[in-house]
């Protein structure tokens, strides 16, 4: 099984080295990996000095891991003395900025500070054209005081916030010097040349500041969408495709301009070190410039390494060098990809593919393969036509990286810049026909349900042991095994259909969504989401919720209203799942993003129907408001539905609380419920006395967040139910609640 080693003498060790770092928990795995040592020394695979490196390497892979969790936990045991963790809270910060404020879409802006020992991503809302000249002087490494509400992540470490306004952000006196920031202000010395030359075009320039330069920040999300949804999406991020071909463009004119190979190694190496720098140093950034400075060294030193061979160098020495990201996607997938395509190119004979035709159609096959058990770990998603629109998109990524940045070093230069700003569109718009063409076609993206890491693991077994088994049929058994299981990956889990009605509230966060199943159908009211930031609870969590469920229909999507906790996620949704019917108020066009939300559904085939006080359909009711009745805010418009019939028949009245809330109490009759979702998260005002006298529920549910800022649920709240012996479900406590139809009613149980 391991005829590879004696060619490849480190593939095994940087096997034990990954999954003794990335196991949990890392002794299991320990204990594993002297097992299989034990059993290699018994077979005599392998001489008793190799098997010792083994383990040793075994070992400092796990330490390795433990390394990646001790540095967060450190950085955090810093930040956390005298600020809380896990909860958002407001307050002064002093420090010195690791970039210059970035625009990241039409809503808002980036800043990112170095507030040691935190590095703080904070958002805030697009600023007035006076305020966009202020921020447009500030620079790296200049120090910066900012009022700001950050919410620190317990197990990334990373800190997340808002900024309500560019005002409140105070330049200092005194700049900070460093290699890090120097090389920061190139890159938007860089940056500024580059919104000069193609600045009238928003897509484009988003695009080339994030292909040439690393600025994610600036990207389009329209443009986002369409590559995602072709399989294109990771031109977006600087990787080892883009590294490779600047560092062939190096290598090849480094062996014209000079015979000595220590020169060449220098020159080409240099350059190519000063690139990484500039556009960001990634992850997959570093490990392909490593791997063009190894190449250049074994060539000056006349030895020739086996590809794989110094890959699984790579792995090992970067691993240790960075243990904190041995646990990120990006460290995996770079990795993960480069393996497949040498793997694919060596052939089972050890012979490369004949023909420049079959070398392309293999890489692409392989670098989608490999990629994706971890792509559907990860991210819950795949896209089936990477392996078209690779092969179409290769040529017009060259052509733009060549006159891209052929531009920025030639802008002084007045007719060849003209000439390279020309390939540089012309590669732009070869990669965006390619993403427009693929854009609506079924599976352009697939949103598949999330597998977790044992699965994971089990389906990258099956893909080493088809290619290291010794014997044939082994061989044959194990690539059969993996061909299922990426089958599997795309098909996802049959649907489950329920014996009787089913309610999932989900665990959103500040937000609300109820998922309702019967064998009438699928009912989704509300999908949670958010008014700031970039986390959307609606393709976070309700989105994978759903695909774990076999749920790729949802025949009823239900906005209550228009708050962002409740309806700005349904985009994430309309875009993965088949929507029959979409339901909206009759005051509707009160909320531009109902309207937006109207138009997307509309255009992916959904009915859009307003409904309105005496509308039903298949158990589902609406009590208010009436068609010409309303509130002056989005709370008082909310929809109040029941689901469901006697006993097993659930309340939902949206964000309706305090006088219109009232009002409906007074106006409308109100029907007896076995539960009950308490309105508004919860509020002071949402669950008043009179509704539970008419409700009677014998169980009440709420959405809330943990250790939220608006203290949801209210005490007094929660006393009223307790006064009544009804019991209380809380999101924050307990996860997704799960309510099941049983002979004597609802049955309540957590799904954490």
């Amino acid at each position: 099984m391991l005829d590879q080693a004696p060619r490849r003498p480190a593939l095994l060790p940087a096997i034990l080295f990954l999954a003794a770092a990335w196991a949990t928990p890392p002794p299991t795995v320990l204990l594993l990996g002297l097992g299989a040592v034990v059993w290699i020394l018994h077979r005599r695979l392998l001489r008793r000095f190799d098997a010792a490196l083994l383990i040793l390497l075994a070992i400092l892979g796990t330490f390795a891991g433990w390394d990646a969790d001790r540095r967060r936990a450190q950085r955090l045991g810093d930040a956390a003395i005298s600020l809380p963790i896990g909860v958002p809270f407001e307050r002064s910060w002093a420090g010195s900025l690791v970039g210059r404020p970035q625009r990241i879409d039409r809503l808002g802006w980036l800043v990112v500070v170095d507030a040691r020992p935190l590095r703080l991503r904070l958002e805030l809302p697009t600023p007035t054209v006076e305020e966009r000249e202020r921020l447009a002087r500030l620079s790296a490494g200049q120090r910066v005081r900012l009022w700001a509400r950050v919410r620190i992540d317990a197990e990334t470490g990373t800190a997340r916030g808002w900024v309500k306004s560019s005002r409140l952000i105070e330049r200092l006196d005194g700049t900070v010097s460093s290699p890090r920031y120097i090389v920061q202000r190139v890159r938007d010395r860089l940056q500024d040349r580059l919104a000069t030359l193609y600045g009238h075009n928003e897509e484009e320039l988003g695009f080339l500041s994030a292909v040439l330069l690393g600025q994610r920040s600036a990207r389009a999300p329209d443009l986002e969408a369409r590559l995602r949804a072709s399989g294109l999406a990771h031109l977006l991020a600087i990787s080892g495709l883009h590294v490779g071909i600047v560092g062939g463009f190096l290598v090849s004119a480094a062996r014209r301009a000079s015979r000595s190979p220590w020169l060449r190694a220098a020159v080409a190496g240099g350059m190519l070190v000063a690139f990484g720098a500039v556009v960001g140093g990634a992850v997959p950034v570093v490990r392909a410039v490593a791997a063009v400075l190894v190449l250049l060294v074994g060539e000056a030193l006349g030895r020739e390494g086996e590809p794989l061979n110094r890959l699984a160098c790579l792995v090992i020495s970067l691993g240790l060098m960075l243990p904190d990201r041995l646990p990120t996607p990006a460290f995996a997938l770079s990795f993960a990809a480069t393996a497949g395509i040498l793997i694919a190119l060596d052939g089972d004979d050890g012979a490369p593919p004949q023909g420049q035709v079959s070398a392309a159609v293999r890489i692409s096959c392989a670098a989608y393969l490999a990629t994706a058990p971890l792509s559907a770990m990860h991210f819950g998603q795949l896209a089936p036509w990477a392996l078209v629109t690779n092969l179409l998109a290769v040529p017009c990524l060259m052509l733009l990286l060549a006159g891209g940045y052929a531009s920025l070093l030639l802008a002084d230069v007045p007719v060849v810049v003209d000439v390279t700003v020309v390939l540089t569109r012309t590669g732009f718009a070869g990669i965006d026909a390619i993403a427009r063409l693929v854009d609506g076609l079924p599976a352009s993206p697939m949103f598949v349900a999330r597998i977790d890491s044992l699965e994971c693991a089990f389906v990258c077994c099956l893909a080493l042991a088809g290619w290291l088994a010794k014997p044939r049929p082994i061989r044959i058994v194990a690539r059969a095994s993996f061909a299922l299981s990426i089958v599997w990956l795309h098909l996802g889990p049959p649907p489950v259909v329920p014996g009787g009605p089913v309610a999932l509230l989900l665990d959103v966060g500040q937000g609300q969504a109820l998922l309702w199943r019967d064998e009438k159908g699928t009912t989704l009211i509300d999908a949670a989401g958010r008014g700031y930031g970039r986390w959307d609870p609606g393709g976070r969590v309700v989105r994978p919720a759903l695909l774990e469920r076999g749920i790729r229909r949802i025949d009823r999507l239900v906005l209550s209203h228009g708050d962002a906790d409740h309806a700005a996620g349904a985009f994430a949704l309309i875009e993965a799942f088949e929507i029959g019917e979409l339901w909206l108020g009759p005051q509707w066009w009160a909320d531009p993003r109902l309207g937006e939300i109207a138009a997307a559904a509309h255009d992916r085939g959904a009915a859009v129907r307003l409904v309105a006080r005496g509308d039903a359909e298949d158990g589902l009711r609406v009590l208010a408001p009436g068609r010409h009745r309303g509130g002056r805010d989005g709370n008082a418009r909310s929809l109040v539905l029941t689901l469901g019939v006697d006993p097993w028949t659930l309340f939902v009245p949206g964000d309706l609380d305090g006088a219109p809330l009232e009002r409906f109490l007074a106006t409308e009759s109100v029907p007896a419920a076995g539960a009950l979702v308490l309105a508004h998260h919860g509020s002071r005002r949402g669950t008043p006395d009179g509704l539970l006298d008419r409700l009677r529920p014998h169980v009440a549910v709420v959405s809330c967040g943990r250790r939220n800022r608006f203290g949801h649920p209210d005490p007094l709240t929660v006393r009223r139910l307790s006064e009544r012996g009804v019991p209380l479900w809380r999101t924050d406590h307990h996860g997704t609640i799960r309510l099941e139809a049983q002979p004597q009613g609802w049955v309540v149980e957590a799904e954490r």
